[in-house]
């Protein structure tokens, strides 16, 4: 164990500190900081897509109350047209069957409205979880880096493995996608 760097031998020698481990623990804080880099520029990214993804449902949601309000001016407007007895000529026929055609129309385009408001709502529930995913790695790889650092200054192996176990392991699980 005294060769891993555990017990009395965890201090890192002055030997040592020109050697490998003094690069693994670069090489390791170089690699961490690159993946934190890409974590942290796709958390942007699925951020973006997530506003954006948010602005598309508002967008939906308000062609749908636009639809509804007319869907229901229609519904009034055919209504009083049945209720009036002077609207029995072939004028207020016409206007009767194009409301109700109108009012099939909006119903049917409503349907569609909201069914795409609800898709956009659930692509922006999915960015969200990729984009938080990429967040916790990157909180992991900060560790990882810290860790390593630490490593470093104090010539201490274990920080190293603690940070390489932390930063590298947990970045992979919390990083898939």
């Amino acid at each position: 164990l005294m060769k891993w760097g555990f017990g009395k031998g965890v201090k890192i020698t002055d030997d040592e500190l020109s050697s490998h481990v003094m690069q693994g623990i670069a090489l390791t804080i170089l690699a961490f900081t690159i993946c934190a880099a890409f974590a942290s520029t796709r958390a942007s990214g699925l951020s973006t897509k997530a506003v954006l993804a948010q602005n598309a449902e508002t967008d939906a949601w308000s062609y749908y109350q636009a639809k509804s309000i007319k869907l229901n001016l229609n519904k009034l407007f055919l209504d009083e047209l049945e209720t009036n007895e002077k609207a029995d000529g072939d004028r207020a026929k016409q206007k009767m069957q194009e409301a109700r055609e109108r009012i099939e129309r909006y119903e049917k385009e409503i349907a569609g409205i909201e069914e795409r408001a609800r898709e956009y709502r659930t692509e922006r529930d999915e960015i969200q979880k990729r984009r938080d995913d990429y967040v916790f790695a990157l909180n992991f790889l900060q560790i990882g880096i810290l860790f390593a650092s630490v490593a470093a200054i104090f010539k201490r192996k274990l920080f190293w493995y603690v940070g390489g176990v932390i930063g590298g392991v947990l970045f992979l699980a919390a990083g898939r996608e």
